[in-house]
């Protein structure tokens, strides 16, 4: 397929634009904004219409939305495309109103072919679909590239099997993808093994139910025959344990008659022991009296006075070394002798504190000075001398203010001598008469008196007499008017330069006085007197700053030799100063140290006494707690010993009270609290109930036992509690037996009903294997044309992506299931993913995929054109070059149209493309 020519009334920003597309290749060129990508979409538009499905979609519309017209121009657009066989056809879309129908003509006659194809709603005509012989989905995933969106195909399941299906058959409809869903729709209108309601479930269902109650059956049946069995041995179990039930009874009594017959014996021993004990006890009970209170306070006081005596030991030793220490230091304190003499007068924080502000001082007069040093050689560099600023900055106030003052007359005597001249000027300028009015005033008075003249002396009547003195007096009156302004007029000019010439002359005689008053300063005027009275300021702040400083130096070296005196030191300096300081520091250091450890010895000095005086209160109230438990001795060794004999007679004491409380204790247990008589009778009472047990069952006779009488009740009980339970279960097992069997159905209707449902669910799962076996062998064959694909896409983009990196990049492996890419990386020579490689690799290794898919569907059906939006963003100048070069050679078999704003690109087709296999379009 190629496109010929495209007519865009209205689309987005584009409007009454007309393409006549080269069969080879096609640069769009155009900067940001200029409608590239617009342009690109209407293609796709002019393919596919906006609307796919017969209900619009909200992104639908909203891109409908999107590419309507700016302007009221008419949304429409006429493609014409030619198919491989040479037939041309035309579409006319309309998109200014869903109901238009799409219009499709054969481009060369001008018949209409809409109704060859199938037509939906919006507008949307299968042409494309059929001329190209695949969805919108895999045209815009293949052919069309959007800008930045390269890689779209990768990952995408439902497009690579879409491809796959249209590479196998030639078209997306009549694929294996749509027979294996027919066969899923079989399978599961027969049903899985998940379903409820399908008819392989519910057949398994029925045999299921069917089963289980054959299965119930069986199963209480086998209940019946255990019921019975269990029955029949708990029955001979029972009569068993009833003859054990009698010898127990037999044995507990013979055993308790024996048991009491030897507990008379026991309580006879027993009585001869206590007495034995009793005595004993009598003999130590002056030990006993000693309370156990007292007994455990003498042990603590006995105790603390041991760990006081420790105590002391310790301290006397620590006080040994603390002595050795304070000795040691005082030895080393001795050789500071200066040191010691100066600590009379300062300490250490405060002679720091002198240090460093005699540091400061120091290095801020240094500074001061520098400071100093610089603004001379600056004034020196402007040629300034510093005596005369410095006379110049001594002048008084009123000095200054006098200088101002006469700059200030001489600016006002400049300003009216200005003043003079203006009007001088000004006077100048308004002279009542020019030269030519002059001597046409004295014309026109001579011309009166020549008339005059005759009309006096030729028209001697009265009129004329009159006529001629009027003319002559008139005459003479303007002459003597215009004479008058003239020399009203001179005389103020020569007043003005009286004036004029008075005042520039006491200028000169100010100004002459001002610069001989100024000279000795070596300054022009009074602005050159500020300035260098400004100039000296900075450099009297300079010698200002210097005597501050060297005033606040002296003041810091005052206070330090006053007490540096005492140690022979009479001037200062920063390594003196330093080495001061540290001996200083090691002095009160060491001597700090010293007061430390004296402290020390007399708190520990302090704690021996205080553990002495505790140690002879405890000896005083361990004496007094020894004269209360009898002992008078006021040794405190020997007194020990008296104690440990006396505790060692109370500990005997404890012991014969102890046994004489065990003994009795199990002597009244012997009886269990009842006299001996009373255990008489119980004894003649147990003998007839034995005697009667021997009557009726004369084969108990004989028997006896090991256990005690407590063992054997406990085992008659436990037998007797299992007799009970066993008859209980008997009883239980009988009403089974009656009533197991009675909920249920005759066994020959269940298994006739049980073979009819095995038959059914076996001819419905022979059904659903042959749909199976039919569905997996289509799916096979599917990945089989997978496997297929593959060595075809990965010899493509090979070659593609060795010629585009120069042999950098030559062995790729493509997925065919997920259109992912490996490649050989050559600095390790592992097979690594496409991801992490640069974006710009990527992009080129997923645009030759694009290619190669688009080569190989064109092999099966309609060559088609690649249509590219700015795919070059990430590339490098080379491997661009190497694209455009793949490029041009693949527009020999497909058209290539390419969006960009690179002019790289648009100088490059110029030069390297033949005029007649291009056409470049410049969007404005």
């Amino acid at each position: 397929m190629k496109l010929l020519q495209l007519n865009i009334q209205g689309f987005g920003k584009l409007k009454s634009l007309k393409i006549d597309f080269s069969p080879k290749l096609n640069l769009i060129w155009g900067l940001n904004e200029a409608g590239k990508s617009t342009l690109q979409q209407a293609i796709l538009a002019a393919f596919y219409g906006f609307y796919q499905g017969s209900r619009a979609t909200t992104a639908e519309k909203q891109q409908h939305l999107r590419f309507k017209p700016w302007t009221h121009a008419d949304f429409d657009i006429q493609l014409v495309y030619e198919l491989g066989d040479g037939h041309q056809f035309e579409i006319v879309r309309n998109f200014a109103d869903d109901d238009i129908p799409t219009k499709i003509f054969d481009a060369v006659t001008g018949k209409d072919l809409t109704p060859q194809f199938k037509i939906r709603r919006h507008g949307n005509i299968s042409s494309a679909r059929e001329h190209l012989g695949m969805s919108r989905e895999i045209f815009e995933a293949t052919v069309f590239v959007r800008q930045a969106e390269v890689k779209s195909l990768q990952n995408n399941a439902g497009l690579v099997n879409e491809i796959v299906s249209l590479l196998d058959s030639g078209t997306t409809r009549a694929s294996a993808e749509e027979a294996i869903a027919f066969l899923e729709g079989q399978i599961a209108r027969v049903g899985s093994d998940r379903a409820r309601v399908k008819r392989l479930p519910m057949a398994q269902e029925w045999l299921k139910k069917i089963q289980e109650e054959r299965e119930m059956l069986l199963r209480d049946r086998d209940s019946l025959r255990e019921a019975v069995l269990k029955k029949q041995d708990l029955e001979k179990t029972l009569q068993k344990d009833r003859t054990k039930l009698l010898q127990f009874q037999y044995l507990i009594l013979d055993k308790r008659m024996a048991e009491l017959a030897q507990n008379f014996k026991r309580s006879e021993a027993i009585r001869r022991r206590l007495k034995e004990l009793r005595e004993n006890y009598l003999e130590l009970e002056g030990a006993g009296q000693v309370s156990d209170s007292l007994r455990e306070g003498i042990v603590r006081k006995f105790q603390t006075l041991e760990n006081q005596k420790e105590q002391i030991g310790e301290i006397r030793e620590k006080i040994k070394q603390q002595q050795t220490i304070v000795e040691q230091l005082a030895r080393e304190l001795a050789e500071y002798t200066d040191m010691r003499k100066l600590s009379e007068f300062l300490t250490y924080e405060e002679f720091d504190r002198l240090q460093t502000r005699w540091n400061v001082a120091d290095r801020a007069l240094k500074r001061d000075q520098d400071e100093y040093e610089k603004e001379l050689n600056r004034l020196s560099t402007q040629n300034l001398d510093a005596d005369r600023l410095q006379k110049i900055y001594q002048l008084s106030s009123e000095e200054t203010q006098g200088f101002r003052e006469q700059e200030e007359e001489l600016g006002r005597l400049d300003r009216e001598i200005q003043s003079l001249e203006l009007e001088q000027r000004e006077l100048a300028g308004k002279e009542p008469f020019t030269k030519s009015v002059k001597l046409g005033i004295v014309g026109l008075a001579f011309l009166g008196v020549l008339l005059a003249v005759p009309l006096i002396l030729f028209h001697l009547t009265a009129t004329g007499v009159i006529l001629g003195a009027f003319l002559i007096t008139l005459s003479a009156g303007v002459s003597l008017y215009f004479s008058g302004m003239q020399n009203k007029h001179e005389k103020n000019r020569m007043a003005l330069k009286h004036d004029l010439h008075e005042i520039v002359t006491e200028k000169m005689e100010k100004e002459a006085f001002y610069k001989h008053a100024l000279q000795p300063f070596g300054v022009k005027d009074f602005k050159d007197l500020l300035e260098k009275r400004l100039q000296f300021e900075s450099l009297s702040r300079k010698i200002d700053a210097v005597a501050r400083s060297r005033e606040g130096l002296a003041a810091v070296e005052f206070q330090l030799l006053k007490y540096l005196g005492s140690i022979d030191i009479q001037s200062l300096s920063e390594e003196v100063l330093q080495n001061v300081g540290a001996q200083f520091k090691s002095f009160f250091e060491l001597k700090n140290q010293f007061d430390r450890e004296k402290r020390l010895l007399e708190e520990t000095r302090k704690d021996l006494a205080r553990v002495q005086d505790r140690s002879e209160l405890t000896t005083d109230s361990l004496l007094e707690r020894l004269q209360e438990a009898g002992i008078n001795e006021k040794d405190p060794d020997k007194a020990l010993l008296q104690f440990k004999a006396l505790v060692e007679k109370k500990k005997e004491c404890d012991r014969l009270g102890r046994e004489i409380e065990k003994l009795q204790s199990e002597l009244n247990g012997l009886f269990a609290g009842k006299s001996e008589a009373e255990l008489l009778e119980q004894q003649e009472a147990w003998t007839r109930r034995r005697d009667t047990l021997l009557a009726h069952h004369p084969e108990l006779k004989g028997l006896s036992s090991g256990w005690s009488s407590q063992k054997l009740l406990t085992e008659y009980e436990t037998l007797d509690q299992k007799r009970q339970e066993m008859e209980k279960e008997v009883e239980r097992l009988e009403a089974t037996i009656q009533t197991v069997l009675t909920s249920h159905r005759p066994q020959a209707e269940i298994e006739e009903e049980l073979a009819a449902a095995e038959k059914e669910v076996r001819r419905l799962l022979k059904v659903r294997h042959a749909l199976e076996k039919a569905r997996d062998t289509l799916r096979e064959v599917m990945e089989s044309y997978h496997r297929d694909m593959a060595p075809f896409l990965n010899q493509t983009v090979g070659r593609g992506i060795q010629a585009v990196t120069r042999g950098r990049y030559k062995d790729v492996r493509i997925d065919p299931q997920t259109f992912t890419i490996h490649l050989v990386v050559p600095e390790t020579g592992d097979m690594q993913p496409s991801d992490r490689l640069s974006l710009g690799t990527q992009e080129q290794l997923y645009l030759l995929l694009r290619v190669a898919v688009a080569k190989h569907l064109s092999e099966n059906a309609e060559s088609l054109p690649l249509i590219l939006d700015d795919p070059f963003v990430h590339f490098d100048h080379n491997r661009l070059e190497n694209v455009l070069v793949f490029l041009k050679q693949l527009s020999e078999q497909n058209q290539i149209i390419v969006f960009t704003k690179d002019r790289a690109i648009h100088r490059w087709v110029e030069k390297n493309v033949k005029p007649e296999d291009h056409i470049i379009l410049e969007l404005k």
